[in-house]
């Protein structure tokens, strides 16, 4: 397990938190602290299931959206073009063309 030592130069920048004045009796000059580190995460299968499900979660996101816009694009083009045809129904009498 990796360890953290700390060791102390100068007392000038230690300071108590009621009156934010210098303590220089707190700590010695020359003093180390230290700590030991928490060991690395662990879980690298459980994170590699849930990359693996994030992964299927956005392809099939990807081509449920790829269907959807195939399909809304073949009906706004059939709703177009029947708003093209009403349109030359409607204006046809403005054209003043005999009809049968």
């Amino acid at each position: 397990m990796d360890q953290i030592k700390i060791r102390i130069k100068s007392t000038s920048f230690i300071v108590t938190f009621e009156n934010m004045v210098p303590e220089l009796d707190l700590i010695e000059m020359g003093a180390s602290i230290g700590k030991q580190l928490p060991k690395p995460y662990a879980g690298k299968e459980r994170l590699e299931n849930v990359s693996d499900f994030m992964v299927g979660t956005f392809k099939g996101l990807m081509v449920g959206s790829f269907i959807l816009k195939a399909l809304m694009s073949t009906s706004l083009q059939s709703l177009w073009a029947s708003l093209n045809v009403l349109q030359l129904i409607v204006h046809t009498p403005l054209l003043d063309i005999d009809l049968p």
